[in-house]
């Protein structure tokens, strides 16, 4: 492990003690070392809470050091467990360094870096890290080991760890703010929000401030929206409200309301003072490796109030998108030559549009019903989500032969879907197309919860995967600088403003999704990034 070093710190949370770090190096001595040292470090430098770090490094002007590793990312990938599982204790890296050298040391680091004591004396700060180095070496052995058996530790090297240092340069860096913009925005949601508030209230008789998606349950009956009930425990029950607010008034008056709350809390998150934002990448942020950002959460801003979000001078803002990303790997994955051509060849989702809404102006609805039909809804629950409260079990039966006879065009998805049930039930997890377990937590059948996510960790898993090669790839070419954002399946660029590179950095993003799925025609768009608010 020569090339590798062990960083163990405590960054003050209230900026007012100075940070303290030691540093393990491979010859087994330590060293206190200071910010500013960092940078001067050849080698790779594992760590924890390195966005605390990043954050120190930019406040202190210090240069960010060649590489940096966040461990956490190697104990979520080889847990495999995701948080609504109990995921986030096996991720714990203080938990992590207390399992593999046993001591009262790690809780200490953890209460202090916390806030929930005050360091002790310097003495006693270098010693408690000393300990730590001494730990984060020894988990990360155990981390390579673990790792290595499942056939993963490929995977963090090659595809985890470059992703991490795309996202340290931009956090260091920050996005430009556009302050005009964001005050005419926070103007705009505040109406928007009080609007929704208003017709939800006259609905239902109360105020609506504390309603939730895990608690809304309760205030459906009585109003148009009450067929919603049967999904009411449904992880996607907010992806359900949105397919049905095109028969429900308070289904759409809801998700309304829910998204201006949701754009609200991430534009009071931004200090416009600072002219440019610091948000926190996890980089592998969910069980299927989706980068999350936080704090400000970017990715849940709605196109409509994404003005606020500029290129840096010189620059100009680039979105590319893949089109289709999730047929496109389930048409590989599932190898059905029918899906595939239809794919080669169609928009799928314009295709399923016409043939529910006999338009080809459904798109998004259609892609909604599309994903939840793929990652196993019932033609019954989804023509129910379509039709509403008022329809008759006539209606209802003709929706579901819509549904069903344009998916019987693909029994290749099915019969996929099964395999991967099989898969689950006799080994016990699911990976992407390279490494990315989840695995069971429960022994004996299958609950309807596993059989949900069977599906969605291959082909969502595998997406990650694509879209996390596409950034390394683009940032290998054009520069960490280029990369300002990940948008779920599609990234916001920067490119030089003089320069039109649209076509070179699409092919750089189609040719990550060529090699791992192969013979499949995917498609990258370039759209606005942000639309004009209407």
């Amino acid at each position: 492990m020569t090339d590798f070093c062990f960083l163990a710190h405590i960054i003050d949370p209230f900026g007012i003690e100075d940070p303290a770090l030691v540093v393990g190096w491979p010859d087994g001595k330590s060293s206190a070392i200071d910010l500013a040292d960092l940078s001067g470090i050849t080698h790779t430098i594992v760590s924890y809470g390195v966005p605390s770090l990043v954050a120190a490094l930019r406040t202190d002007k210090s240069p960010l050091p060649r590489r940096l590793v966040e461990i956490k990312d190697g104990l979520k990938l080889s847990s495999g467990i995701a948080k609504d599982q109990g995921g986030e204790r096996k991720w714990d890296a203080f938990r992590g360094l207390a399992s593999v050298e046993p001591g009262k040391y790690a809780r200490d680091v953890a209460e202090i870096t916390q806030g929930r004591r005050l360091q002790p004396s310097r003495d006693e700060v270098i010693e408690l890290l000393t300990k730590t180095s001494n730990a984060l070496f020894a988990l990360w052995e155990d981390l390579r080991i673990t790792l290595g058996s499942s056939g993963e530790w490929e995977r963090f090297l090659q595809i985890e760890i470059p992703v991490q240092q795309i996202f340290w340069f931009r956090q260091y860096h920050g996005v430009a703010l556009d302050i005009r913009e964001w005050g005419d925005v926070c103007e705009r949601t505040q109406k928007e929000k009080y609007d929704a508030y208003r017709a939800l209230a006259s609905m239902i008789g109360v105020s609506p401030s504390t309603i939730k998606y895990q608690n809304i349950g309760k205030y459906l009956p009585g109003t148009d929206a009450e067929f919603l009930l049967d999904f009411a425990r449904s992880p996607s029950l907010e992806g359900y409200f949105e397919v049905a607010s095109e028969v429900s008034e308070f289904a759409r008056e809801y998700v309304a309301f829910s998204q201006a709350r949701k754009d609200e809390s991430v534009l009071l998150r931004i200090n416009p003072l600072a002219e440019r934002m610091y948000p926190i990448f996890e980089c592998f942020g969910t069980v299927t490796g989706r980068i999350i950002v936080l704090n400000p959460a970017l990715q849940a801003l709605r196109r409509r109030h994404r003005q606020i979000i500029k290129s840096d001078e010189g620059k100009k803002l680039l979105y590319l998108d893949y089109a289709q990303f999730e047929p496109g790997i389930l048409a590989y994955v599932s190898g059905d030559r029918a899906f595939i051509d239809a794919y080669n060849t169609h928009d799928l989702y314009v295709e399923l549009s016409r043939t529910l809404f006999g338009s080809s102006s459904k798109r998004s609805e259609a892609k909604r019903i599309f994903l939840a039909y793929s990652y196993g809804m019932s033609t019954s629950s989804i023509a129910r989500l379509l039709r509403g409260n008022r329809a008759s079990a006539a209606e209802i039966e003709v929706e579901k032969n819509k549904i069903a006879s344009f998916f019987s065009n693909y029994p290749g998805l099915s019969r996929l879907r099964e395999s991967l049930l099989d898969e689950l039930q006799n080994t016990g997890s699911i990976s992407s197309l390279m490494g990315n377990h989840r695995r069971r937590v429960i022994k004996g059948r299958l609950t309807t919860k596993e059989q949900n996510w069977a599906l969605s960790q291959k082909i969502q898993g595998t997406a990650s995967l694509i879209f996390k090669d596409a950034l390394i790839a683009l940032s290998n070419t054009y520069g960490a600088d280029s990369i300002l954002l990940p948008m779920h399946d599609a990234v916001l660029l920067q490119v030089p403003e003089n320069e039109d590179l649209k076509k070179e950095l699409a092919a750089i993003m189609a040719a990550s999704f060529d090699k791992w799925c192969p013979g499949i025609s995917v498609r990258i768009t370039s759209e606005n990034f942000a639309s004009k608010a209407h």
